[in-house]
C-alpha cells in the first residue's frame, strides 16, 4: 500500500494539472483550496495540507504536506480524497470532459488505484457513473422535448 503523502501528493498535482488546462491556474488554485477548507470538516486531515499558488514564481511544489499525515488512517485519505475528485468534477462541470476520472486514472500509479480500490474506490466506476448521469440527462431532456411536440 502507498504511503499517505505520496498518495495525497501525486492525486492533488495530477488533479491540478489537469484543471489548470482545461480552466485557468487561478481558478484551479482558487478552487482546489475552497473544496480543500470545505473538506475539512468531514476530513480533518485536509488540515494537514497546504497549497501555494504557484503563479507568479518559479517553483513546481503546489502542495505541503505536515508529515504527521503519515498517522492517518489510509480510509480517511482514500475517502477524503475520492469526495475531493467529485466536488472538483461537479465545480469544474462541463470544463471537466466527459473523461475526467479516466484521464486521472491513467495518470495515477498502479500502486495508488490498487490502494483506492482497496477502500472500495474505483476510478473506473466512478466513470461509468458519470457517463450514465451524462446519458440520463439527454434522455430526460429529448423526452422532455418530445412531450413538448405532442
Amino acid at each position: 500500500m502507498e504511503k499517505n503523502s505520496t498518495m495525497v501528493t501525486e492525486i492533488l498535482n495530477i488533479l491540478y494539472k489537469i484543471s489548470k488546462r482545461k480552466t485557468t491556474e487561478g481558478y484551479t488554485f482558487i478552487l482546489m483550496t475552497s473544496i480543500k477548507e470545505e473538506l475539512q470538516l468531514k476530513y480533518p486531515f485536509f488540515t494537514k495540507i497546504k497549497f501555494k499558488d504557484i503563479r507568479f514564481i518559479e517553483e513546481n511544489d503546489f502542495i505541503l504536506l505536515d508529515p504527521s499525515i503519515e498517522k492517518v488512517s489510509k480510509k480517511q485519505v482514500c475517502y477524503g480524497l475520492r469526495d475531493l475528485l467529485q466536488i472538483m468534477n461537479e465545480s469544474l462541470g462541463k470544463e471537466a470532459g466527459p473523461f475526467f476520472y479516466k484521464e486521472i486514472s491513467t495518470k495515477i500509479s498502479d500502486t495508488i488505484t490498487d490502494t483506492l480500490q482497496t477502500y472500495g474506490i474505483d476510478l473506473q466506476i466512478m466513470q461509468l457513473e458519470q457517463e450514465i448521469q451524462e446519458l440520463e440527462k439527454r434522455i430526460t431532456k429529448t423526452t422532455h422535448n418530445i412531450h413538448l411536440l405532442h
